[in-house]
């Protein structure tokens, strides 16, 4: 089952991607667009999709993104060449099961906020079709 969910709330905007899961999001966002996707295989695998960059290569469109800091299997911190920033996060939810959060902050204004919101919703998309989830 696919859900989408999106708000507006405080200035900050969500689009909450939940994959084979009935219920449940992350709403703690600040102040960007956050999106979350909860994927069906484990933490290990999907942090080292985003990690190693030739395997991010083969699914991420985002070329000119910095990665700045990496917790191993916890967190990733980036940043985008216009000065946003990224906190991607992974939590376990099960043996082979993963979320992925990602919050976009530094954002300018609401046009920004919808096109971090479109272009992540997107990339979520490709990383599932990578997994073949």
């Amino acid at each position: 089952m696919r859900t989408l969910l999106s708000w507006i709330a405080l200035g900050a905007a969500t689009t909450t991607l939940l994959a084979g899961c009935g219920s449940g999001y992350d709403d703690d966002f600040r102040d960007g667009g956050g999106d979350e996707l909860i994927s069906f295989v484990g933490t290990t695998g999907v942090f080292a999709a985003w990690a190693d960059a030739s395997l991010r290569g083969e699914w991420l469109d985002a070329p000119e993104l910095s990665f700045t800091k990496l917790n191993a299997g916890r967190n990733i911190r980036a940043r985008w060449p216009d000065g946003a920033r990224l906190d991607i996060r992974f939590n376990a939810t099960g043996p082979d099961r993963c979320q992925i959060v990602v919050d976009t902050m530094k954002l300018d204004d609401g046009e920004a906020v919808q096109r971090a919101k479109a272009f992540w919703q997107a990339q979520f998309e490709r990383l599932e079709r990578y997994f073949n989830v």
